[in-house]
């Protein structure tokens, strides 16, 4: 267990102290664990990184960490999370945005503790940061770093493609056709992103919009 130590005076106005040993309380090593948490995943965070995805993770960190005290946290993280999560994947709708700001204010101010009451900071900061990043997802169903793969779309370049079928073959739902040696094509309906196109195709006509 850690423990804090200080020096604590023996008389007022002496030089004389005694050395006071206090085992760390249990409210100060989860916040500094949920400190170290939040400093890894800064760390970690490498350049390019889509905003809206890494703010859905620190998130679920803070969603996680809740203690389910007061009803803002517990609750308002929940719904937060639910609406990041509903961007990132593509289904976005008008109105999104300010209703994370709404709720990011609701919570930090009347959640019952200091996280609860900062757990809303990051998403704030992306909004104000990041904001046409937040309206290309929810409008343009596009992700601009191309990091959330369910705003991807897979397209077969007519240039490239020889028409060899490999990549209509390896494809687990049948969502790419066409006439060998002629330009194959994806039916985006269909499409599961799953990249087996991708990987599979030795030149490099399959790509990611």
């Amino acid at each position: 267990m850690e423990t804090l130590v200080g020096f604590e005076p023996i008389m007022d106005g002496e030089p004389v102290a005694k050395l006071s040993i206090a085992p760390r309380s249990r409210d100060d090593a989860r916040i500094a664990a949920h400190l170290d948490t939040f400093a890894r995943r800064v760390e970690a965070t490498p350049p390019g990184m889509c905003p809206l995805a890494v703010q859905l993770t620190m998130l679920q960190a803070s969603g996680a960490q809740t203690c389910g005290k007061c009803v803002p946290c517990r609750e308002g993280t929940k719904r937060m999370l639910e609406i990041l999560e509903r961007i990132v994947n593509g289904n976005g709708q008008e109105g999104d945005i300010e209703l994370l700001l709404e709720l990011a204010d609701t919570i930090s101010s009347t959640a019952l503790c200091g996280l609860g009451k900062t757990a809303a900071f990051p998403v704030v900061s992306t909004i104000k940061n990041f904001r046409e990043e937040y309206e290309a997802h929810i409008r343009e169903k596009k992700c601009p770093s191309g990091n959330c793969k369910k705003l991807v779309t897979y397209q077969i370049d007519p240039e490239i493609c020889k028409g060899c079928s490999k990549c209509s073959r390896v494809c687990p739902v049948g969502a790419i056709s066409g006439e060998i040696k002629k330009p194959f094509k994806i039916d985006t309906s269909k499409c599961i992103k799953c990249g087996a196109c991708i990987s599979n195709c030795h030149f490099k006509a399959v790509k990611e919009v």
